[in-house]
């Protein structure tokens, strides 16, 4: 059983995905860029699961996340990883509202 990540776990359920937590080579080697058999795999995997919506962590390069939005038709959500990183989301209530509200809006196709 996989650990996931905060932004995960919270969101889990609604045909997300977070890149790192299907991508141990990447997520273990920081810097290595992913194989193609890899993301070829990873995209098998949007498509099957009819995965919507990519959470990708904010201080994650978006590269990879958008080729596989691209390759898929899934949206790309930026997910900040403390209160206070957006504007607007200074309090843990804020901050919380922007990422349901984030996905809500990827979800609804807005």
């Amino acid at each position: 059983m996989r650990t996931l990540r905060p932004a995960a776990a919270l969101l889990l359920g609604v045909c997300l995905l977070l890149l790192s937590s299907l991508a141990p080579a990447c997520a273990h080697r920081p810097g290595v860029p992913s194989s193609p058999q890899h993301l070829s795999a990873l995209i098998r995997h949007v498509r099957a699961e009819k995965i919507r919506v990519i959470l990708l962590e904010s201080w994650s390069p978006a590269e990879v996340s958008e080729f596989v939005a691209r390759e898929t038709g899934a949206r790309v959500v930026v997910v900040p990883q403390t209160p206070g990183a957006v504007k607007g989301t200074e309090d843990y209530i804020s901050h919380i509202d922007y990422l349901v509200n984030a996905v809500a809006s990827a979800l609804a196709g807005s």
